[in-house]
């Protein structure tokens, strides 16, 4: 029997190889599809008081490591939505806002999102 098996195996010994590296390389990509970063387009309501918003800093963060900080400033007072658009690896993620008003005073609120999206995603933030 097992000379049966090892004669087939050499007659195809090309084919099952190819079959072989084929697999390998489909979990390679599929893998890599999974790790690649995406644009996630998000949008942050930042409630009546916009108007004497003056500054507004977005820190991202993914498990524990930060991933990116972004600074806006308003002269004449913030818009009453916020958005932002990034590339970001598949996951949960937090982002914590930074509300400077005209009299310097800030404020900070957070959400959480998970990416990638479809489309527009509205972070809710905590009041």
């Amino acid at each position: 029997m097992w000379e049966r098996v090892s004669s087939w195996v050499r007659e195809r010994r090309r084919r099952i190889a190819s079959a072989v590296l084929a697999v390998f390389v489909l979990i390679v990509i599929i893998d890599l599809a999974n790790t690649a970063p995406r644009a996630s387009e998000l949008a942050f309501d930042l409630g009546a008081g916009h108007a004497s918003i003056r500054e507004v800093t977005l820190s991202y963060v993914h498990g524990d490591e930060a991933v990116r900080e972004a600074r806006r400033r308003f002269a004449d007072g913030a818009p009453s939505r916020l958005t932002d658009t990034l590339d970001l690896v598949p996951g949960h993620y937090s982002v914590h806002l930074a509300l400077t008003d005209r009299d310097g005073r800030v404020t900070t609120r957070a959400g959480e999102f998970d990416a990638p999206s479809d489309g527009l995603v509205v972070v809710h933030l905590d009041p």
